[in-house]
């Protein structure tokens, strides 16, 4: 899907452009266009929504919308959900340290199409202003995980746990991978292991944990034909026949 999503974005991007050729130009080295989350990892489900950052330097926001229109417009028509916004490099790092689910969003960001030198500013600035509140962001991103467990199941031995939200899914798996950006500055599990953050043999743990919980939400979203997470009893028994 993400490839997919990628090859959308750039033909949308470019056309989006061409409706304005007098600003297309310096559009092209002002604005950067970012994945993020789950998409920008390469593992989002059939299902999932798509995260989009907007970078600009210092053009007016609803001019970007505008030019920008027939990109977010062109995903929702083709049945994806989709969150966006548009920030420059300054606002995406504040909002990032005021907001624990926007900054996890951010460590795994990716550049689609766009300023390469622009994106490069923000993760620049990104990277600083968490090695600047390096224990304050561990802490948001511990109570924000928290707060999700205690609304979608603290324990293990839910009957019908949520496998992206419920404690032992998916969420934790990303938390491994926030964390370890923030004290070590990469999220990837190959690289922390190669740094002696984790041991081989919990990063093989979890790589086959990962792999197990993304191909049994996949098979929710196509059962489902929709987002839908929750592992319930009638989707235990058709998941499990298969």
């Amino acid at each position: 899907l993400a490839s997919v999503v990628d090859a959308l974005v750039v033909s949308l991007f470019d056309a989006s452009l061409s409706r304005d050729s007098e600003t297309a130009e310096s559009l092209r080295s002002q604005v950067a266009v970012v994945g993020l989350g789950s998409y920008a990892r390469r593992q989002c489900s059939p299902y999932s929504d798509v995260d989009l950052m907007i970078l600009h330097r210092t053009r007016n926001p609803e001019e970007i919308s505008t030019t920008f229109r027939p990109l977010t417009q062109g995903i929702f028509d083709i049945g994806l959900q989709l969150g966006h916004s548009i920030r420059t490099t300054s606002e995406a790092a504040q909002l990032a340290r005021d907001d624990a689910v926007v900054c996890t969003s951010m460590i795994d960001s990716r550049l689609l199409i766009g300023s390469k030198e622009l994106y490069d500013d923000f993760r620049s600035g990104f990277t600083k202003m968490i090695e600047r509140n390096k224990q304050s962001i561990i802490r948001s991103i511990l109570a924000a995980r928290t707060a999700e467990r205690d609304e979608y199941g603290t324990t293990v031995y839910l009957l019908e746990p949520h496998v992206k939200r419920s404690r032992g899914g998916l969420r934790d798996l990303n938390l491994l991978r926030w964390l370890g950006f923030v004290e070590r500055g990469v999220s990837d599990p190959d690289r922390l292991q190669l740094l002696g953050a984790i041991s081989k043999f919990d990063h093989r743990r979890l790589i086959n944990t990962r792999q197990f919980l993304l191909r049994l939400r996949n098979a929710l979203h196509f059962s489902a034909v929709n987002c839908h997470d929750l592992l319930n009893r009638a989707n235990q028994l058709e998941i499990a026949e298969k």
